[in-house]
C-alpha cells in the first residue's frame, strides 16, 4: 500500500517492500516483516530518548549491557528492529 510520502526506491518495491499505512511517520517494511526502516530525521529524537546509543558505531540498543542493537543508521535511514514500530509508531487498527 502506498501512502502519502512514499520513501521507497523501486528496487524496494520490486523487492517487495511496503509502506505501513498505520505508523504516525513514514515507514517501509521489509517483505518479510523482519525490519522497518524510518528516515533519520522522524524518529532520531524518540531513538535517542528511549535507547542507550553509541555515536561511533550510530547505533541503538534494546538495553545498557550494548549487546544487542534494537536500530542502527545508514545514510539518513534507520534499520530497525520491528519492536520500535510497534511500541512507539504504529496507530490502533480502528
Amino acid at each position: 500500500m502506498i501512502t502519502e510520502y512514499d520513501m521507497r526506491t523501486p528496487q524496494e518495491i520490486r523487492q517487495g517492500f511496503w509502506m505501513e499505512p498505520r505508523s504516525i511517520v513514514p515507514c517501509m517494511v521489509t517483505k518479510d516483516g523482519q525490519l522497518v526502516i524510518f528516515e533519520l530525521v522522524y524518529v532520531k529524537e524518540l531513538m535517542d530518548h528511549y535507547y542507550p546509543y553509541s555515536r561511533t558505531e550510530r547505533a541503538w540498543y534494546f538495553n545498557e549491557t550494548r549487546d544487542r542493537q534494537i536500530a542502527e543508521i545508514d545514510w539518513g535511514r534507520v534499520y530497525a528492529n520491528p519492536q520500535v514500530l510497534y511500541t512507539h509508531y504504529l496507530l490502533p487498527r480502528e
